[in-house]
């Protein structure tokens, strides 16, 4: 996925809209690819000032200090969910403890 600091992570390409799903999927595949394919942590600092940035953007656009997001929630099904839900919460949850590890 392409990177940009106003928005985060982009879809298709940087020139369609923005999913939260697919935005925390990037975070979650980031720590697998370090997990699975960096013991060195070669690559991690590269991407890490931008895996920060994404989280400190969701954290300040949706988590309303509670640890739950409630507000509209854009995904890649292209609709948007509304109120506390596993799906979009098991991906903050998820996305969380990625990027904490």
């Amino acid at each position: 996925r392409n990177y940009d600091p106003a928005h985060g992570a982009t879809m298709r390409f940087g020139t369609g809209s923005w999913a939260i799903d697919g935005a925390l999927a990037c975070v979650i595949k980031s720590y697998l690819c370090v997990r699975q394919g960096d013991p060195e942590l070669k690559w991690l600092p590269r991407v890490w000032p931008n895996i920060k940035a994404q989280m400190e953007l969701l954290y300040n656009k949706f988590d309303d200090g509670t640890g739950v997001i409630r507000i509209a929630q854009q995904n890649t099904y292209d609709s948007a969910m509304f109120g506390a839900n596993t799906f979009i919460g098991s991906y903050w949850v998820t996305g969380l403890k990625a990027a904490a590890a």
